[in-house]
């Protein structure tokens, strides 16, 4: 893991040859500097986490995944999407969220040098509880994902442009993780990032604030009125949501393996 206080310079210009600048300039609008991407299995708290940074000052964090990377060709178009809605909001910094940018790594880092990578990780089996709730009853689906994508989390392990933080960490002592979190990313802590909960924040489109089963077609409005209520203890989750012998697959190969590294033992 890279040290939170590592020294971190300005971006370059985009090597994708984006430069873009509102269409109505802003008088505070400035050069973005930097850029940063939470990814990591999906259901491991990347929501959690980019909500939390979304009070920053100095942080540009959209409320929605670009996906910028997940289709060829659309990377450019919807960078330049972000850097426009940046600068017009007069900010240096843009910290966006797609969790399946995870297996994106290699193609950003070409395209925007110097970009950083905030990784959230959490325990295979709620992560799989958790998936099974939106899709109910594919186990299969969840642990496959988890190990798919936390390979690559692990192979990013002290990666100088990447950070690992486990959703479990955030949970136990939000401040202490996401004074580290600030600091891999160049700006000072704030405070008010433990009070994200405290105003509406409506993710994925949603028109406000509503509590729904989380079961597919509304997974979306059951996440957004998860993340705005304060840090959600989904640890454990699976033991009373995953038959045993599903949690025993966390116990075998690459899983066990996985689940070892990160310290799920």
């Amino acid at each position: 893991m890279v040290s939170a206080g590592a020294r971190w310079t300005s971006l370059p210009a985009f090597s994708i040859g984006i430069q873009v600048a509102p269409s109505t300039p802003d008088p505070a609008s400035r050069a973005i500097e930097r850029m940063a991407f939470i990814c990591g299995c999906g259901h491991s708290g990347t929501t959690l986490a980019a909500t939390m940074l979304s009070q920053h000052p100095r942080l540009y964090v959209p409320l929605y995944e670009s996906e910028a990377f997940l289709e060829d060709g659309l990377a450019a178009q919807r960078l330049a999407k972000l850097v426009a809605e940046a600068s017009a909001a007069g900010k240096t910094m843009i910290v966006e969220k797609t969790p399946r940018h995870i297996r994106k790594v290699d193609a950003i880092r070409r395209a925007i040098p110097g970009a950083r990578f905030v990784v959230l990780v959490r325990d295979g089996r709620d992560v799989t509880a958790s998936i099974a709730q939106r899709y109910p009853g594919d186990f299969a689906h969840g642990i496959a994902r988890w190990v798919f994508d936390n390979r690559i989390a692990l192979s990013l392990r002290g990666s100088a442009d990447a950070l690992i933080v486990r959703y479990e960490d955030i949970v136990v002592d939000p401040a202490r993780e996401m004074t580290k979190v600030c600091a891999f990313l160049g700006v000072a802590y704030d405070d008010a990032l433990l009070k994200y909960h405290e105003r509406p924040h409506l993710w994925y489109g949603e028109k406000d604030v509503r509590r729904t089963s989380g079961v597919a077609h509304e997974h979306e409005s059951f996440r957004n009125w998860q993340v705005n209520q304060p840090i959600f203890d989904g640890r454990g989750r699976w033991k009373r949501d995953l038959p045993q012998e599903i949690a025993a697959e966390f116990g075998r190969g690459d899983a066990a393996v996985l689940m070892t590294a990160f310290g799920y033992d």
